[in-house]
């Protein structure tokens, strides 16, 4: 976070970088709305940031299954649907 607090003057769009690494930290460290605000700021910086999408998605899935919550598939694989 320092690192894109001392990167004033710097186009946007090239922030986007540090804001996808940021938030792959802070998912390897289970801080999931953190990681997934970083990558929507990625994504917002740059829309065709196509990594920082995908790993949106992963996150999301990752926050859903530690906190005890099925995808929709693995209810139906289960039968609880």
């Amino acid at each position: 976070q320092k690192a894109l607090h001392l990167a004033g003057g710097v186009p946007p769009q090239k922030l986007a970088p540090l804001h996808e690494m940021l938030g792959d930290f802070l998912r390897v460290e289970e801080f999931y709305d953190e990681a997934l605000a970083a990558f929507d700021t990625a994504r917002t910086l740059d829309p065709k940031r196509t990594s920082a999408d995908r790993k949106h998605a992963e996150t999301t899935l990752e926050k859903a299954q530690a906190t005890g919550k099925l995808s929709l598939s693995e209810a139906l694989l289960r039968g609880d649907s």
